[in-house]
């Protein structure tokens, strides 16, 4: 899997470096990185907004919901917690973060949250892979 990432990131860097240059951007940051910041954080003019970072191995553990009265989508917790929160109103400008060292559960997740957002940012052994 390795040398697919690496080769993904070899792509965007070609294809897709227009991506970043220029933008407002919301930095990855601790804590506050949910749904409604990031909407606000669009409304007020970025142009790429980064979720906060979910362990993919707990991503791949969730419950896909697809919240009506929210009109979001929801990867929801065993428990009845919210994993992770998106809209369509970000899916374009949208970078979601995993956590994770097993190169299959990298797969998995990106798989799975793929359709979701723009593009994923994985760090693995101090590697950090990018995909769209």
């Amino acid at each position: 899997y390795k040398s697919y990432l690496s080769m993904t990131t070899v792509t965007m860097a070609t294809t897709k470096s227009d991506w970043y240059r220029g933008k407002v951007m919301l930095a990855p940051m601790v804590r506050v990185g949910c749904l409604p910041f990031r909407l606000t954080c669009l409304e007020y003019g970025a142009d790429v907004v980064y979720a906060e970072e979910i362990i993919a191995q707990r991503l791949l553990e969730t419950t896909l919901v697809t919240n009506t009265v929210l009109g979001t989508t929801d990867f929801m917790d065993e428990d009845g917690g919210t994993c992770f929160r998106t809209c369509s109103a970000e899916k374009d400008r949208l970078v979601f973060q995993m956590g994770v060292s097993d190169p299959d559960v990298a797969v998995k997740a990106a798989l799975m949250i793929q359709p979701y957002v723009s593009g994923e940012m994985g760090a693995s052994r101090g590697e950090v892979y990018n995909s769209v």
